[in-house]
C-alpha cells in the first residue's frame, strides 16, 4: 500500500494514506497469532464461565382461570354508584402478584422447612459472591476499633451495626422469593409458575408446594366475610394511627406555645431589625459621648479653680430616653400571649430598663454641685450629664447585644419547630390519606358480597411441577459462541490497535518509503511449498542483475550484507546469492565473520591467530552445494573469527587478494550493532546490501544503521526485504483462482 512520510521523534516514519481490502487481509494476516490467542483465551474464558457455574434446573406448573367473562358490578360505594369492570388480563396479572407474595413463600418455607431450604439452595459459587461483602466488612471493623476511624466511619454512615442474626425462616423466605418466577401467558387465560434451585427435584417440590398453598391463600381470600373483616380491620387500624398522629401534633404545638410560626417569626424578624438598628445608633452614641466627655474634660482643666457658689439642678435626659424604652416594650409585650417565652423575655427585658433608670436617676442627683464661676459650673454640669449618658449608652450596648443574639436563636428555634411542624402535619395528612382509602375499600367490598359465585374466578392447576431433565442454566453452547463471537471482535480490534503501533516496514513500498533505499528484493518467507521458492528465485535474479552490471563496471565485485539485527536472513541469503551465480558460472568467495566464541560452521574453514594470514596459507573447502552440468562456476567458503584490527587486515587482504582469483566475494558479517568494526571494511566493497527483516526490523533500528553506514562513506546498493508474507494468504489465493480456472 501506498506510504507517505511522518516525522516521530526526529525519526522518519512510515504513515499510511491509503488502507483498501489488500491492507485490511495483510492487517489480520499479519497479526493472526495475536487473534487466535484472543480468541482462545475469550473461549477459555467462556468455556470456565459455561462448565463451572452451577446447573440450574427449572420446574414450573401452568394453572388456568375458568369461567373468566369480563364482569361488570354496579354498588353503591360513598352514596354514589361505582362500576367496576374486571377483565380476564387483569384476573391474570393479579393471580401473578398474589403467586409472588412473600407471605405464600413464608409459608412454603415453614412446610419444607428453613434448614432445607436453606441446605438445597445452596450454590457452587456463593462464597465468591459474598466475598466482597465479607471482606468489606472485616475491614470495616478492623478500622472500627481504632477511635480516630471509628469516629469518621461514625460521621459517614459506614460503621458496622452489630444486631441479631436473620432468622433461618427469613433467609429460607428471600431464596425461596429470589428464585420464583410468575408471569402470564400472553393472550391466554393461563399463567405459569416457575422455581430455580440445583436440584431439579428440589424445585419441582418447591412448586408443588407453592400451589397447594397458593390454593388455600386463594380460598380464604375469596371468601366475602374475610375480604371485610381484612378491610375493616385495616380501617380500624388507620384510625388509631390517624388519632395518635394528631394527637402527637397538638402535643407539640401547646407545648411550644404554638400560635401562628410566621407571624411569630416575621415579628421576631422585626424586632431583630429594629434591634440590630437601635445597636448601631447606640454604639455610635457611645463614641460620641466619650468624644465629648474628653473635650469637657479638657476646657475644665484650662480654667482656674474656685470656690463654690451656687448649686443649679437640672432634668436628666438620659432618664427620659430610658423611660420612652419602657413604654415601647411594654407596647410590644402587649402583642403575646401571657406566659409565653417572647412575653416573658420581653417582661425581663422592661424590669432591666426600670432597674438601669433607677441607677441612672441617683447618679445624677449625687452629682448636681458645680464650681464657682458659670463657665466652669456649666463644664461640671454638662461632664456629669455626659458621664452618666455614657454609662446608660454602655449598658444600653450590652442590653441590645443580649437582645439580638436571643432573638436570634428565637428564630432559629420557630425554624426547628417549623421543620418538625411541617413534617408532622405531612404524617398526619398522610395517615388521613391512608384513612380514606381504607374506607373505600372497606365499602367496595360490598361489591363482593353481589357477586355470585359463578362470576367468580375459579383457579385450577393444569398439572404438578415435574423434574426438569436438562439444565436450564447455563447454555454451554450459547456461552462458548458468545464468547468466540466476542474473541473475534477482540482479536481484530487488537489486531488493528498492534497495526495502528506497528513501527515495521511490510511491503516493498514501505521499506522504500521508510528508509530511503531501492528494494532489490523482497523476499517471502521459505516454506514447504514451491511458490515461495519459484518467487523468491525471480527476487533473487533482480539482485544478481545488479551485481552483473558492477562486474561489467569493476570486473572483480565485492559484496557486503550488512542487517541491523541479528536473525534477519544473512547467511541465508548470500548462500542463495552464491548458488545463483554459481550456476550462472561465477566463482564465489563467502567470507563468514562469526562472533567471538563461534563454533565452525559446516562446510567452513576458522581463521585464527595473531600473525597476518595469506591467502594461501587459509584452508579453502568447496561447499556441499550440488553442482549443475550448464554451469562451472566454484563457490568458495571461509569463517574468520571476529574483526579485530589484525582480522580487519585479514579480511582486507582477502579482498584484495581474491579479486583477482574469484568474481565475486560475499562479505556476511554479523549485525552492525555486534560488529560495528564492519563499518571500516564497507568501504572498500563495490556495494553493501542492507538486509531488513519484514515485521521484524523496526524502522527506526534500520534508519539508525543506515546513517551510520553512509557516515562512513559505504556504498549502499539497495535493500533486500527478506522473510515477507503474503497479504492475502495461500489458500485464499488457491480458492480465488479455483473458478478462474474452472
Amino acid at each position: 500500500m501506498p506510504k507517505g512520510h511522518r516525522q516521530q521523534d526526529g525519526v522518519e516514519t512510515v504513515a499510511s494514506t491509503g488502507f483498501g481490502l489488500r491492507e485490511h487481509l495483510a492487517t489480520v494476516s499479519r497479526h493472526l497469532g495475536t487473534i487466535i490467542l484472543v480468541i482462545a483465551g475469550a473461549l477459555a474464558v467462556g468455556g470456565a464461565f459455561a462448565f463451572l457455574q452451577t446447573p440450574v434446573y427449572l420446574s414450573e406448573a401452568r394453572l388456568l382461570i375458568l369461567d373468566r367473562d369480563p364482569v361488570q358490578v354496579v354498588a353503591n360505594v360513598s352514596g354514589g354508584d361505582r362500576s367496576v369492570f374486571v377483565t380476564p388480563q387483569e384476573e391474570v396479572l393479579t393471580q401473578v402478584q398474589i403467586v409472588r407474595s412473600p407471605v405464600l413463600a413464608e409459608r412454603v418455607a415453614e412446610r419444607i422447612g428453613p434448614d432445607l431450604v436453606l441446605a438445597e439452595m445452596t450454590w457452587r459459587w456463593d462464597w465468591l459472591r459474598a466475598l466482597p461483602r465479607t471482606i468489606r466488612t472485616q475491614v470495616l471493623n478492623a478500622l472500627a476499633r481504632w477511635s480516630p476511624t471509628r469516629a469518621l466511619l461514625d460521621q459517614a454512615g459506614l460503621l458496622p451495626k452489630a444486631g441479631p442474626p436473620t432468622p433461618p425462616l427469613v433467609a429460607a423466605r428471600e431464596k425461596i422469593s429470589a428464585n420464583l418466577f410468575a408471569e402470564g401467558i400472553s393472550k391466554t387465560d393461563m399463567f405459569v409458575v416457575a422455581f430455580e434451585a440445583p436440584d431439579p427435584a428440589f424445585a419441582a417440590r418447591v412448586v408443588n408446594e407453592l400451589l397447594a398453598v397458593y390454593m388455600e391463600h386463594l380460598a380464604a381470600l375469596r371468601s366475602p366475610l374475610r375480604i371485610a373483616q381484612l378491610a375493616a380491620a385495616e380501617a380500624g387500624r388507620l384510625e388509631r394511627e390517624v388519632a395518635a398522629a394528631e394527637t402527637r401534633l397538638k402535643r407539640f404545638i401547646d407545648e411550644r406555645d404554638i400560635v401562628d410560626l410566621e407571624a411569630q417569626k416575621d415579628l421576631l424578624l422585626t424586632r431583630l431589625s429594629r434591634s440590630q438598628e437601635a445597636l448601631s445608633e447606640a454604639t455610635s452614641e457611645a463614641l460620641e459621648a466619650e468624644q465629648r466627655i474628653a473635650a469637657i474634660r479638657a476646657r475644665t482643666d484650662e480654667l482656674p479653680p474656685e470656690a463654690p457658689q451656687t448649686v443649679v439642678t437640672r432634668r436628666n435626659p438620659v432618664a427620659d430616653r430610658l423611660i420612652e424604652r419602657i413604654a415601647q416594650l411594654e407596647i410590644d409585650a402587649g402583642q403575646y400571649l401571657p406566659g409565653s417565652p417572647a412575653a416573658t423575655q420581653l417582661a425581663n427585658e422592661i424590669e432591666s430598663v426600670r432597674t438601669q433608670l433607677r441607677g441612672v436617676a441617683r447618679s445624677v442627683q449625687e452629682s448636681e454641685t458645680i464650681g464657682s464661676s458659670t463657665s466652669r459650673q456649666d463644664l461640671q454640669t454638662r461632664l456629669v450629664l455626659e458621664q452618666a449618658d455614657a454609662r446608660a449608652l454602655t449598658v444600653r450596648v450590652n442590653q441590645l447585644r443580649e437582645q439580638t443574639t436571643a432573638l436570634r436563636a428565637e428564630i432559629g428555634r420557630l425554624d426547628g419547630y417549623g421543620v418538625a411542624l411541617r413534617e408532622l402535619r405531612r404524617e398526619a395528612e398522610a395517615k388521613e390519606q391512608a384513612l380514606a382509602a381504607a374506607l373505600q375499600r372497606r365499602e367496595e367490598t360490598a361489591i363482593f358480597e353481589r357477586v355470585s359465585d359463578a362470576q367468580l374466578s375459579r383457579v385450577v392447576p393444569v398439572g404438578p411441577a415435574l423434574a426438569a431433565i436438562a439444565p436450564h442454566r447455563p447454555k454451554r453452547m450459547m456461552t462458548l459462541a458468545l464468547a468466540g463471537g466476542l474473541g473475534v471482535f477482540g482479536g481484530v480490534g487488537l489486531a488493528y490497535l498492534f497495526e495502528f503501533l506497528r513501527r515495521t516496514v511490510s511491503t516493498r513500498e514501505e521499506a522504500q518509503a521508510a528508509l530511503g533505499l531501492p528494494v532489490l528484493a523482497a523476499l517471502l518467507r521459505v516454506r514447504t511449498g514451491d511458490r515461495e521458492r519459484q518467487t523468491n528465485a525471480l527476487e533473487f535474479r533482480r539482485i544478481i542483475t545488479g551485481l552483473h552490471r558492477l562486474r561489467e563496471q569493476h570486473g572483480s565485485v565485492s559484496v557486503l550484507l550488512a542487517s541491523a539485527r541479528a536473525g534477519e536472513g544473512r547467511t541465508y541469503i548470500a548462500n542463495e546469492i552464491a548458488d545463483v551465480l554459481r550456476r550462472d558460472g561465477v566463482d564465489v568467495l563467502l567470507v563468514h565473520v562469526a562472533p567471538h566464541g563461534h563454533e565452525n560452521a559446516p562446510g567452513t574453514t576458522r581463521a585464527t591467530g595473531t600473525a597476518p594470514v595469506s591467502i594461501p596459507a587459509l584452508r579453502r573447502e568447496t561447499t556441499a552445494m550440488p553442482t549443475t552440468t550448464d554451469g562451472s562456476g566454484v563457490v568458495q567458503s571461509v569463517q574468520v573469527e571476529g574483526l579485530n584490527t589484525e582480522q580487519r587486515h585479514q579480511v582486507s587482504a582477502i579482498l584484495d587478494d581474491m579479486r583477482g582469483r574469484s568474481a565475486v566475494v560475499i562479505i556476511d558479517p554479523p549485525a552492525l550493532p555486534q560488529c560495528p568494526e564492519q563499518l571500516r571494511i564497507a568501504p572498500r566493497t563495490n556495494a553493501v546490501l542492507f538486509i531488513v527483516e519484514a515485521d521484524g526490523t523496526p524502522a527506526v533500528t534500520a534508519q539508525q544503521s543506515i546513517q551510520s553506514m553512509r557516515d562512513a562513506d559505504a556504498p549502499l546498493l539497495g535493500l533486500v526485504l527478506n522473510k515477507r508474507k503474503h497479504p492475502i494468504p495461500g489458500w485464499a489465493y488457491r480458492w480465488l483462482l479455483v473458478p478462474a480456472r474452472s
